[in-house]
């Protein structure tokens, strides 16, 4: 009797002991999968591109290699975030920003991917200080030229080139947070200038204003954003058509984007005068003002 209910007592407690176990392996097969990914479909290598104060940097470029062979490249968007698809973990070398003076390249050779399904990582450019200084500089000759000699076409040509040409170089050239050399000081002046002397045709106003305020998030914090865009609405409100010619050419979402930044700068009045007499002049960028108009409730 009592050797039968040993017996008993060893197959219950051998059952219990393989169920535990059982239940262990599949535990562990389950965490696995959640954080392991099956990467058949590949790994998505996301993360932020920035610079060294804070600022994210859009359009920077970023190529991955394995065995020296280009597996993929990307850009990061407005907001500075990228994504890529890598075909499998191990080592990568990877090149962030190349081609763009403004920034060190970063390269590295020796980056360990994990074989997760989205694996995070971050970037930090450093200024290229000398670079920043140098542009910056010749922007400020180019100005003092100019106020010596408001008349010349030369001296006009010049200015205006060597402005701005996106956000990230407006951050660069006048934000009080760069901890380099540039035009802090001498911000208002120059965008005055910029803005306030008939240097090209409006046409190419518009193409650079809306190359500059495509690059516009949250964390733009430079005071003299505001002058300038006040200073540019009042060149679109005395041409409108110029500019709906100018937004013809971007893509919905982005032409949204960008009425939604200028229509708040202007007055129910000054949009009746100007954007609602164009509803049959270009009818697609008119619907998206319409839209955009009836979101922001201006009145």
């Amino acid at each position: 009797m009592k050797y039968t209910e040993q017996k008993r007592f060893e197959f219950l407690f051998s059952i219990d002991h393989s169920m535990r176990l059982l239940l262990a392996v599949i535990t562990l097969f389950f965490s696995s999968i959640y954080t392991y990914a099956n990467t058949d479909g590949g790994i998505q290598l996301q993360g932020f591109i920035k610079n060294e104060s804070g600022y994210v940097v859009d359009k920077i470029e970023i190529a991955i290699f394995k065995g020296g062979i280009l597996i993929c490249e990307g850009k990061s968007d407005r907001d500075g975030k990228y994504s890529v698809t890598l075909p499998e973990d191990g080592k990568y070398h990877i090149i962030v920003g190349n081609g763009n003076n403004n920034y060190y390249t970063i390269n590295d050779t020796n980056i360990q991917i994990l074989p997760l399904k989205v694996f995070r990582k971050d970037f930090t450019l450093y200024i290229n200080k000398q670079e920043l200084q140098h542009k910056t500089t010749r922007l400020l000759e180019a100005h003092d030229h100019l106020v010596k000699n408001p008349m010349n076409i030369y001296y006009k040509g010049i200015f205006f080139n060597r402005f701005p040409r996106n956000m990230d170089e407006m951050l660069l050239f006048f934000s009080p947070r760069i901890p380099y050399f540039n035009l802090k000081k001498e911000s208002e002046k120059v965008i005055t200038k910029y803005v306030d002397t008939k240097m090209v045709s409006d046409t190419s106003y518009f193409f650079r204003h809306c190359a500059i305020i495509m690059g516009y998030t949250e964390q733009v914090d430079i005071k003299c954003l505001k002058y300038y865009s006040a200073r540019m609405n009042g060149m679109i409100f005395t041409n409108t058509k110029g500019f709906f010619d100018v937004l013809h050419t971007y893509n919905n979402n982005d032409m949204r984007f960008l009425l939604n930044l200028t229509v708040k700068g202007f007055t129910r009045i000054q949009l009746d005068e100007s954007f609602e007499k164009l509803g049959a002049y270009i009818p697609r960028v008119y619907a998206i003002y319409k839209e955009v108009d009836k979101q922001l409730g201006i009145k």
